[in-house]
């Protein structure tokens, strides 16, 4: 980290507010968003001055909480805002994520209020900010108290949807296949 020599004073403090800074901004270089760091310790006794630049460069080992989601993280949040075509969830009290519903869900809704998980179909940055976009939508607990349910465009999900059985097409087959085998067990 880099320390101008005006806080020379109050080093540790200088570099807290430089870690303070990053809170909840897209880092390139960590490929994430910092959400809390600790632990921060110097780990050479003397900075150094790089160049002809006039801040000191102080290594040091900082433990940061990081959110980094990837194509396929399985997240939950609240929805915030619902159409018939998008459900506006927020991730961890902050983050913001978009699922696209495309046409008609089955007669399964997402209401505000309503805790859902769905699947990551991309991540973007702009202004320092990440944007989540997400599909396979399922609603894990209601505002209200009532039955979850899932949210897809799929067939499969559909019929999971309407029977309260499953969040993604495998396991709907493999609910359905152990209904079958119950089934055909009672019969026999």
């Amino acid at each position: 980290m880099h320390v101008l020599p005006g806080a020379l004073s109050n080093v540790e403090g200088a570099l807290r507010s430089q870690l303070n800074q990053s809170i909840l901004k897209y880092v390139p270089a960590l490929e994430g968003v910092p959400l809390a760091f600790t632990s921060l310790r110097a780990l050479k006794a003397h900075a150094r001055i790089q160049d002809e630049l006039p801040d000191l460069h102080m290594p040091v080992e900082v433990v940061v909480l990081l959110f980094r989601p990837k194509v396929g993280t399985v997240l939950e949040g609240i929805v915030t805002r619902s159409s018939r075509d998008v459900v506006s969830v927020l991730v961890l009290s902050v983050f913001t994520a978009s699922i696209r519903l495309g046409g008609a869900s089955g007669g399964a809704h997402a209401r505000e209020g309503d805790r859902v998980r769905f699947s990551v179909s991309g991540v973007g940055v702009a202004s320092d900010l990440i944007t989540l976009a997400g599909i396979e939508l399922v609603v894990v607990a209601h505002a209200d108290g009532g039955a979850s349910r899932s949210i897809s465009r799929s067939k499969s999900h559909k019929r999971g949807a309407e029977r309260g059985t499953c969040a993604e097409p495998a396991t709907h087959d493999a609910h359905a296949a152990k209904r079958r085998k119950r089934i055909e067990k009672s019969r026999a």
